[in-house]
Protein backbone atom coordinates (compact mmCIF):
# COMPACT_ATOMS: atom_id res chain seq x y z
CA UNK A 1 0.00 0.00 0.00
CA UNK A 2 1.19 3.39 -1.15
CA UNK A 3 1.78 5.99 1.42
CA UNK A 4 -0.03 9.30 1.87
CA UNK A 5 3.41 11.43 1.05
CA UNK A 6 3.72 14.76 2.04
CA UNK A 7 0.78 16.58 -0.01
CA UNK A 8 -1.47 15.66 2.92
CA UNK A 9 -4.13 14.34 0.97
CA UNK A 10 -5.22 11.78 3.22
CA UNK A 11 -6.52 12.11 6.62
CA UNK A 12 -9.56 13.86 7.19
CA UNK A 13 -10.39 11.94 10.40
CA UNK A 14 -8.44 11.40 13.81
CA UNK A 15 -6.34 8.32 12.68
CA UNK A 16 -4.28 10.54 10.33
CA UNK A 17 -2.50 11.58 13.22
CA UNK A 18 -0.92 8.01 13.64
CA UNK A 19 0.65 8.40 9.72
CA UNK A 20 4.51 8.45 10.72
CA UNK A 21 4.91 11.48 8.23
CA UNK A 22 3.06 13.62 10.99
CA UNK A 23 5.26 12.93 13.83
CA UNK A 24 2.54 13.47 16.39
CA UNK A 25 4.33 11.56 18.42
CA UNK A 26 7.92 12.20 19.46
CA UNK A 27 10.37 9.34 18.08
CA UNK A 28 10.71 6.38 20.04
CA UNK A 29 13.21 4.55 20.83
CA UNK A 30 15.62 2.41 18.30
CA UNK A 31 18.96 3.84 20.23
CA UNK A 32 20.55 1.27 18.94
CA UNK A 33 18.95 0.58 15.61
CA UNK A 34 19.19 4.75 14.51
CA UNK A 35 23.38 4.58 15.80
CA UNK A 36 23.77 1.56 13.36
CA UNK A 37 21.96 3.23 10.34
CA UNK A 38 24.26 6.63 11.14
CA UNK A 39 27.17 4.10 11.06
CA UNK A 40 26.05 2.83 7.66
CA UNK A 41 25.51 6.04 6.22
CA UNK A 42 28.81 7.59 7.21
CA UNK A 43 30.61 4.37 6.29
CA UNK A 44 33.24 5.07 2.96
CA UNK A 45 31.78 3.44 0.42
CA UNK A 46 30.70 5.31 -2.72
CA UNK A 47 27.39 3.00 -2.91
CA UNK A 48 25.74 1.22 -0.19
CA UNK A 49 22.22 -0.45 -0.15
CA UNK A 50 20.46 -1.04 3.10
CA UNK A 51 16.91 -3.47 3.29
CA UNK A 52 15.62 -2.66 6.71
CA UNK A 53 12.39 -5.68 7.12
CA UNK A 54 9.59 -5.62 10.03
CA UNK A 55 6.29 -6.29 10.44
CA UNK A 56 3.46 -3.36 9.64
CA UNK A 57 3.73 -1.26 12.46
CA UNK A 58 7.05 -1.48 14.18
CA UNK A 59 8.41 1.78 13.34
CA UNK A 60 10.19 1.15 10.13
CA UNK A 61 8.82 4.54 8.14
CA UNK A 62 9.49 6.85 11.19
CA UNK A 63 12.92 5.31 11.72
CA UNK A 64 14.12 5.93 8.39
CA UNK A 65 12.22 9.86 9.06
CA UNK A 66 14.20 10.29 12.01
CA UNK A 67 17.65 9.24 10.11
CA UNK A 68 16.82 11.58 7.89
CA UNK A 69 16.10 14.63 10.61
CA UNK A 70 19.38 13.96 11.50
CA UNK A 71 21.28 13.52 8.62
CA UNK A 72 19.95 17.25 6.88
CA UNK A 73 21.23 18.74 10.29
CA UNK A 74 24.97 17.40 9.29
CA UNK A 75 24.82 18.28 5.51
CA UNK A 76 22.97 15.57 3.96
CA UNK A 77 20.57 15.47 1.00
CA UNK A 78 17.92 13.19 1.95
CA UNK A 79 15.06 12.11 -0.53
CA UNK A 80 11.94 9.77 0.18
CA UNK A 81 11.35 8.49 -3.25
CA UNK A 82 7.50 8.58 -4.34
CA UNK A 83 6.28 5.88 -5.90
CA UNK A 84 6.72 5.90 -9.58
CA UNK A 85 9.95 8.64 -9.41
CA UNK A 86 12.48 5.85 -8.38
CA UNK A 87 15.08 6.53 -11.54
CA UNK A 88 14.43 10.61 -11.36
CA UNK A 89 15.49 10.88 -7.95
CA UNK A 90 18.71 9.21 -8.21
CA UNK A 91 19.43 11.54 -11.27
CA UNK A 92 18.34 14.51 -8.88
CA UNK A 93 21.23 13.19 -6.43
CA UNK A 94 24.04 12.82 -9.44
CA UNK A 95 26.13 16.25 -8.27
CA UNK A 96 25.08 16.14 -4.73
CA UNK A 97 28.18 14.77 -2.29
CA UNK A 98 26.15 13.17 -0.17
CA UNK A 99 23.06 12.01 -0.52
CA UNK A 100 20.20 9.12 0.86
CA UNK A 101 17.51 7.79 -0.76
CA UNK A 102 14.67 6.07 1.14
CA UNK A 103 12.05 3.74 -0.61
CA UNK A 104 9.41 2.45 1.79
CA UNK A 105 7.43 -0.46 0.65
CA UNK A 106 10.66 -1.73 -1.24
CA UNK A 107 9.22 -5.12 -2.15
CA UNK A 108 6.31 -3.92 -4.79
CA UNK A 109 8.13 -0.95 -5.99
CA UNK A 110 7.92 -1.59 -9.92
CA UNK A 111 10.33 1.14 -10.23
CA UNK A 112 12.87 -0.31 -7.86
CA UNK A 113 15.41 -2.05 -10.61
CA UNK A 114 15.67 0.36 -12.85
CA UNK A 115 16.15 2.86 -9.65
CA UNK A 116 18.87 0.19 -8.42
CA UNK A 117 20.29 0.01 -11.94
CA UNK A 118 20.70 4.17 -12.23
CA UNK A 119 22.10 3.73 -9.00
CA UNK A 120 24.93 1.77 -10.26
CA UNK A 121 26.56 4.15 -12.73
CA UNK A 122 30.05 5.88 -11.78
CA UNK A 123 29.39 8.67 -9.87
CA UNK A 124 31.16 12.30 -9.89
CA UNK A 125 31.68 12.73 -6.82
CA UNK A 126 30.22 11.80 -3.28
CA UNK A 127 28.38 9.18 -1.56
CA UNK A 128 25.11 7.82 -2.23
CA UNK A 129 23.01 5.75 0.27
CA UNK A 130 19.69 3.71 -0.42
CA UNK A 131 17.64 2.76 2.36
CA UNK A 132 14.98 0.25 1.64
CA UNK A 133 11.83 -0.18 3.74
CA UNK A 134 9.68 -3.67 3.62
CA UNK A 135 7.92 -6.20 5.53
CA UNK A 136 10.03 -9.20 4.43
CA UNK A 137 12.72 -9.75 2.18
CA UNK A 138 13.08 -13.12 2.06
CA UNK A 139 12.91 -13.95 -1.60
CA UNK A 140 12.30 -10.68 -3.73
CA UNK A 141 15.40 -9.03 -2.43
CA UNK A 142 18.17 -12.08 -3.50
CA UNK A 143 16.06 -12.11 -6.75
CA UNK A 144 17.32 -8.61 -7.66
CA UNK A 145 20.18 -9.80 -7.93
CA UNK A 146 19.73 -11.85 -11.05
CA UNK A 147 17.44 -9.35 -12.46
CA UNK A 148 19.44 -6.01 -12.82
CA UNK A 149 22.72 -4.73 -13.53
CA UNK A 150 23.74 -3.40 -10.59
CA UNK A 151 25.87 -6.13 -9.14
CA UNK A 152 27.30 -6.86 -12.56
CA UNK A 153 31.22 -6.48 -12.99
CA UNK A 154 31.57 -5.57 -8.92
CA UNK A 155 29.34 -5.64 -5.37
CA UNK A 156 28.37 -2.57 -3.69
CA UNK A 157 28.04 -2.66 -0.02
CA UNK A 158 24.60 -4.37 0.17
CA UNK A 159 23.21 -5.26 4.24
CA UNK A 160 20.09 -6.03 5.82
CA UNK A 161 18.74 -5.67 9.13
CA UNK A 162 15.41 -6.39 10.87
CA UNK A 163 12.87 -4.36 13.62
CA UNK A 164 11.17 -6.25 15.95
CA UNK A 165 8.78 -5.14 17.98
CA UNK A 166 10.30 -4.35 20.83
CA UNK A 167 11.63 -0.91 22.28
CA UNK A 168 14.84 -0.04 24.03
CA UNK A 169 13.45 2.41 26.41
CA UNK A 170 10.84 4.84 27.21
CA UNK A 171 9.89 8.18 25.20
CA UNK A 172 12.25 10.92 25.23
CA UNK A 173 12.50 13.99 23.02
CA UNK A 174 16.58 13.17 22.24
CA UNK A 175 16.22 9.10 21.99
CA UNK A 176 20.01 9.20 22.77
CA UNK A 177 21.75 6.10 23.98
CA UNK A 178 24.25 8.56 26.25
CA UNK A 179 21.03 9.57 28.37
CA UNK A 180 21.25 5.58 29.72
CA UNK A 181 17.58 5.27 29.16
CA UNK A 182 16.77 1.46 30.02
CA UNK A 183 13.61 0.89 31.13
CA UNK A 184 12.14 -2.35 31.15
CA UNK A 185 9.80 -3.77 27.73
CA UNK A 186 6.57 -3.67 30.16
CA UNK A 187 7.07 -0.24 31.30
CA UNK A 188 8.58 1.15 28.57
CA UNK A 189 5.15 0.37 26.99
CA UNK A 190 3.38 2.23 29.57
CA UNK A 191 5.41 5.37 28.95
CA UNK A 192 4.95 4.83 25.16
CA UNK A 193 1.37 5.03 25.63
CA UNK A 194 1.30 7.84 28.31
CA UNK A 195 3.39 9.79 26.63
CA UNK A 196 0.99 9.21 22.77
CA UNK A 197 -2.03 10.02 24.53
CA UNK A 198 -0.78 13.20 26.20
CA UNK A 199 0.28 14.66 22.56
CA UNK A 200 -3.08 13.16 21.22
CA UNK A 201 -5.01 14.44 23.73
CA UNK A 202 -3.37 18.04 23.01
CA UNK A 203 -3.64 18.24 19.48
CA UNK A 204 -7.34 17.08 19.44
CA UNK A 205 -8.39 19.71 22.45
CA UNK A 206 -9.29 17.14 24.74
CA UNK A 207 -8.59 15.46 28.33
CA UNK A 208 -5.96 13.22 29.05
CA UNK A 209 -7.36 9.68 29.68
CA UNK A 210 -7.25 7.41 32.26
CA UNK A 211 -4.39 4.70 31.34
CA UNK A 212 -4.56 1.58 32.86
CA UNK A 213 -2.51 -0.52 30.30
CA UNK A 214 -0.22 -3.24 31.32
CA UNK A 215 1.84 -4.92 29.15
CA UNK A 216 2.03 -8.96 29.55
CA UNK A 217 6.15 -9.89 29.78
CA UNK A 218 5.63 -12.20 26.90
CA UNK A 219 4.37 -9.40 24.30
CA UNK A 220 6.15 -7.03 22.87
CA UNK A 221 3.53 -4.59 21.04
CA UNK A 222 4.29 -2.75 17.87
CA UNK A 223 4.29 1.08 18.79
CA UNK A 224 1.77 1.69 16.45
CA UNK A 225 -0.63 -0.55 18.17
CA UNK A 226 0.46 1.43 21.26
CA UNK A 227 -0.32 4.67 19.98
CA UNK A 228 -4.01 3.27 18.74
CA UNK A 229 -4.37 2.75 21.79
CA UNK A 230 -3.47 5.84 23.28
CA UNK A 231 -5.72 7.50 20.52
CA UNK A 232 -9.07 5.57 21.29
CA UNK A 233 -8.07 6.36 24.88
CA UNK A 234 -8.40 10.18 23.83
CA UNK A 235 -11.55 9.85 21.58
CA UNK A 236 -13.42 7.43 23.77
CA UNK A 237 -12.06 8.08 27.34
CA UNK A 238 -10.30 4.72 28.61
CA UNK A 239 -7.25 3.20 26.80
CA UNK A 240 -8.12 -0.16 25.42
CA UNK A 241 -6.04 -3.42 24.71
CA UNK A 242 -3.82 -2.32 22.16
CA UNK A 243 -4.35 -5.33 19.88
CA UNK A 244 -7.97 -4.57 19.29
CA UNK A 245 -7.04 -0.63 18.81
CA UNK A 246 -7.02 -0.36 15.13
CA UNK A 247 -10.29 -2.04 14.87
CA UNK A 248 -11.93 0.26 17.15
CA UNK A 249 -10.54 3.43 15.11
CA UNK A 250 -12.15 1.99 11.72
CA UNK A 251 -15.25 1.25 13.57
CA UNK A 252 -15.43 4.87 14.35
CA UNK A 253 -14.13 6.34 11.05
CA UNK A 254 -16.85 3.82 9.05
CA UNK A 255 -19.57 4.67 10.75
CA UNK A 256 -19.63 8.23 9.47
CA UNK A 257 -18.16 7.74 5.85
CA UNK A 258 -21.85 7.25 4.29
CA UNK A 259 -23.77 10.15 5.65
CA UNK A 260 -20.07 12.49 4.49
CA UNK A 261 -20.18 10.44 1.19
CA UNK A 262 -23.85 11.63 0.61
CA UNK A 263 -22.91 14.84 1.60
CA UNK A 264 -20.16 15.05 -0.97
CA UNK A 265 -22.46 13.56 -3.94
CA UNK A 266 -21.44 9.92 -4.17
CA UNK A 267 -24.21 7.24 -5.20
CA UNK A 268 -23.09 4.00 -3.74
CA UNK A 269 -21.55 2.18 -1.21
CA UNK A 270 -18.89 4.38 0.54
CA UNK A 271 -17.00 1.49 2.08
CA UNK A 272 -16.56 -0.24 -1.33
CA UNK A 273 -15.59 2.50 -2.98
CA UNK A 274 -12.56 3.14 -0.64
CA UNK A 275 -12.24 -0.56 -0.15
CA UNK A 276 -11.33 -0.80 -4.25
CA UNK A 277 -9.36 2.64 -3.95
CA UNK A 278 -7.10 1.15 -1.03
CA UNK A 279 -6.25 -2.04 -2.67
CA UNK A 280 -5.90 -0.54 -6.12
CA UNK A 281 -3.44 2.24 -4.56
CA UNK A 282 -4.22 4.34 -7.33
CA UNK A 283 -5.19 8.15 -5.99
CA UNK A 284 -4.93 10.11 -9.11
CA UNK A 285 -8.30 10.93 -10.99
CA UNK A 286 -8.08 7.98 -13.12
CA UNK A 287 -7.37 5.94 -10.74
CA UNK A 288 -10.44 6.77 -8.19
CA UNK A 289 -12.84 6.70 -10.81
CA UNK A 290 -11.70 3.37 -11.94
CA UNK A 291 -12.74 2.31 -7.70
CA UNK A 292 -15.81 3.93 -8.46
CA UNK A 293 -16.71 2.00 -11.34
CA UNK A 294 -15.55 -1.38 -9.78
CA UNK A 295 -17.27 -0.32 -6.78
CA UNK A 296 -20.68 0.04 -8.46
CA UNK A 297 -20.91 3.83 -7.62
CA UNK A 298 -20.54 7.22 -8.96
CA UNK A 299 -20.75 10.46 -8.31
CA UNK A 300 -23.84 12.79 -9.04
CA UNK A 301 -23.86 15.17 -11.61
CA UNK A 302 -21.62 17.94 -11.68
CA UNK A 303 -19.85 16.49 -8.43
CA UNK A 304 -17.29 14.26 -9.25
CA UNK A 305 -14.37 16.67 -8.03
CA UNK A 306 -16.40 16.31 -5.14
CA UNK A 307 -16.11 12.83 -4.58
CA UNK A 308 -12.90 12.37 -6.00
CA UNK A 309 -11.83 14.84 -3.08
CA UNK A 310 -14.13 12.68 -0.70
CA UNK A 311 -12.35 9.37 -1.29
CA UNK A 312 -8.78 10.88 -1.06
CA UNK A 313 -9.77 12.51 2.33
CA UNK A 314 -10.94 9.14 4.09
CA UNK A 315 -8.42 6.49 2.55
CA UNK A 316 -6.61 5.13 5.55
CA UNK A 317 -3.70 7.01 6.90
CA UNK A 318 -1.82 4.10 7.29
CA UNK A 319 -1.21 0.64 6.12
CA UNK A 320 -2.44 -1.49 8.37
CA UNK A 321 -5.52 0.36 8.49
CA UNK A 322 -6.41 -0.12 5.44
CA UNK A 323 -5.23 -3.72 5.16
CA UNK A 324 -8.29 -3.91 7.90
CA UNK A 325 -10.85 -2.47 5.92
CA UNK A 326 -9.98 -4.40 2.73
CA UNK A 327 -9.95 -7.71 4.61
CA UNK A 328 -13.04 -6.25 6.40
CA UNK A 329 -15.31 -5.37 3.20
CA UNK A 330 -14.19 -8.51 1.14
CA UNK A 331 -14.43 -10.86 3.78
CA UNK A 332 -17.96 -9.65 3.45
CA UNK A 333 -18.68 -9.22 0.25
CA UNK A 334 -16.71 -11.26 -2.14
CA UNK A 335 -18.91 -10.28 -5.24
CA UNK A 336 -16.80 -7.19 -4.75
CA UNK A 337 -13.30 -9.40 -4.26
CA UNK A 338 -14.25 -10.45 -8.28
CA UNK A 339 -14.85 -6.54 -9.40
CA UNK A 340 -11.92 -5.45 -7.97
CA UNK A 341 -9.23 -7.90 -10.01
CA UNK A 342 -11.14 -8.50 -12.59
CA UNK A 343 -9.36 -7.53 -16.11
CA UNK A 344 -6.17 -5.93 -14.36
CA UNK A 345 -2.90 -4.70 -16.29
CA UNK A 346 0.05 -5.84 -15.37
CA UNK A 347 0.65 -2.65 -12.96
CA UNK A 348 -2.59 -3.39 -11.34
CA UNK A 349 -1.92 -6.71 -10.32
CA UNK A 350 1.23 -5.68 -8.84
CA UNK A 351 -0.11 -3.44 -6.72
CA UNK A 352 -2.79 -5.87 -5.35
CA UNK A 353 -0.50 -9.05 -5.37
CA UNK A 354 1.63 -6.50 -3.05
CA UNK A 355 -0.71 -5.87 -1.23
CA UNK A 356 -2.14 -9.04 -0.63
CA UNK A 357 0.86 -10.04 0.80
CA UNK A 358 1.67 -6.97 3.03
CA UNK A 359 -1.90 -8.62 4.59
CA UNK A 360 -1.05 -12.09 4.35
CA UNK A 361 2.06 -11.06 6.86
CA UNK A 362 -0.04 -9.30 9.19
CA UNK A 363 -3.59 -11.27 8.81
CA UNK A 364 -6.22 -8.94 10.12
CA UNK A 365 -8.95 -10.09 11.91
CA UNK A 366 -11.87 -10.74 10.12
CA UNK A 367 -14.34 -13.48 9.66
CA UNK A 368 -12.99 -14.86 6.48
CA UNK A 369 -8.95 -14.55 5.37
CA UNK A 370 -8.93 -13.44 1.89
CA UNK A 371 -5.69 -13.13 1.23
CA UNK A 372 -5.18 -16.58 -0.84
CA UNK A 373 -8.61 -15.20 -2.81
CA UNK A 374 -7.08 -12.21 -3.66
CA UNK A 375 -3.12 -13.95 -4.96
CA UNK A 376 -5.22 -16.41 -6.37
CA UNK A 377 -7.53 -13.50 -8.53
CA UNK A 378 -4.16 -12.21 -9.05
CA UNK A 379 -2.88 -15.03 -10.94
CA UNK A 380 -5.88 -15.53 -12.92
CA UNK A 381 -6.33 -11.83 -13.92
CA UNK A 382 -2.85 -11.65 -15.33
CA UNK A 383 -2.67 -11.02 -19.01
CA UNK A 384 -0.46 -13.34 -20.57
CA UNK A 385 -1.69 -13.48 -24.40
CA UNK A 386 0.86 -11.61 -26.46
CA UNK A 387 5.05 -11.02 -26.00
CA UNK A 388 3.83 -7.27 -24.81
CA UNK A 389 2.55 -9.26 -21.62
CA UNK A 390 5.97 -11.01 -20.45
CA UNK A 391 7.55 -8.36 -19.04
CA UNK A 392 4.62 -8.08 -16.54
CA UNK A 393 4.19 -11.61 -15.80
CA UNK A 394 7.57 -12.00 -14.96
CA UNK A 395 7.65 -8.84 -12.24
CA UNK A 396 4.63 -10.20 -10.81
CA UNK A 397 5.72 -13.87 -10.68
CA UNK A 398 9.06 -12.95 -8.97
CA UNK A 399 6.83 -11.07 -5.78
CA UNK A 400 4.84 -14.43 -5.37
CA UNK A 401 5.92 -15.92 -2.10
CA UNK A 402 7.51 -19.26 -1.93
CA UNK A 403 6.86 -20.29 1.60
CA UNK A 404 4.54 -18.79 3.91
CA UNK A 405 7.53 -18.01 6.86
CA UNK A 406 9.21 -14.86 6.65
CA UNK A 407 13.01 -15.92 6.71
CA UNK A 408 13.99 -12.85 8.41
CA UNK A 409 12.19 -13.05 11.33
CA UNK A 410 14.35 -14.91 14.24
CA UNK A 411 12.57 -14.44 16.75
CA UNK A 412 9.23 -15.58 15.34
CA UNK A 413 11.23 -19.24 13.90
CA UNK A 414 12.84 -19.30 17.30
CA UNK A 415 9.55 -19.45 19.17
CA UNK A 416 7.43 -22.55 19.32
CA UNK A 417 4.18 -21.16 20.24
CA UNK A 418 4.58 -19.10 16.78
CA UNK A 419 4.47 -22.11 14.58
CA UNK A 420 0.61 -22.90 14.88
CA UNK A 421 -0.64 -19.80 14.22
CA UNK A 422 1.77 -19.75 11.14
CA UNK A 423 0.20 -23.41 10.06
CA UNK A 424 -3.08 -21.84 10.21
CA UNK A 425 -1.66 -19.52 7.81
CA UNK A 426 -0.37 -22.00 4.97
CA UNK A 427 -3.96 -22.41 3.87
CA UNK A 428 -3.93 -18.56 2.70
CA UNK A 429 -0.53 -19.00 0.18
CA UNK A 430 -0.65 -19.63 -3.28
CA UNK A 431 0.27 -23.75 -3.50
CA UNK A 432 2.86 -24.53 -5.08
CA UNK A 433 1.08 -26.04 -8.16
CA UNK A 434 -0.11 -22.71 -8.20
CA UNK A 435 2.84 -20.74 -8.12
CA UNK A 436 4.61 -23.21 -10.85
CA UNK A 437 1.00 -22.65 -13.36
CA UNK A 438 1.95 -19.00 -13.08
CA UNK A 439 5.45 -19.28 -13.58
CA UNK A 440 5.12 -21.86 -16.54
CA UNK A 441 3.18 -18.96 -18.11
CA UNK A 442 6.33 -16.99 -18.31
CA UNK A 443 8.23 -18.10 -21.33
CA UNK A 444 11.46 -17.07 -20.48
CA UNK A 445 13.88 -19.84 -17.95
CA UNK A 446 14.95 -17.02 -16.26
CA UNK A 447 11.68 -16.81 -14.42
CA UNK A 448 11.86 -19.92 -12.89
CA UNK A 449 15.49 -20.28 -11.95
CA UNK A 450 16.26 -19.96 -8.64
CA UNK A 451 18.52 -16.74 -7.69
CA UNK A 452 22.19 -17.17 -6.98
Amino acid sequence: MSRPGPDGTRGASPSALLAPERATVPFTGRARELAELRAWVRSHDPLALRLVCGLGGVGKTRLALELGRRLRRTGWTVVHVPPGQEVAAVERVADVRRALLVVDDAGFRPGLPAMLDAAGAPRRRGRLRILCLARTGGQWWPRERWTGSLWAGRTPSVTQMALDAALEGGPDVAYDPALGLAAEPPDGERAVVEAAAARFARVLGRPVPRTAYESAPDRRTRVLDLHAAALVGVLDGEVPDPGAALGLLLDRERAGWAASAVEAGLAGDAEAVLTAATLLGDTSDAGVRAALRRAGASPAAGRDADVTAWVRRHLPAVPRLGELLVSRVLAASPGLTDRCTRDLDADQAFAVLGFATAMGLDRPAADRDVTGELTEAVAAALPARTAADLPGLLRVTRRLPARPRPSWCPSWTASPTAWPSWRARRATWPSARRRWAISARCSSPRASRTPR
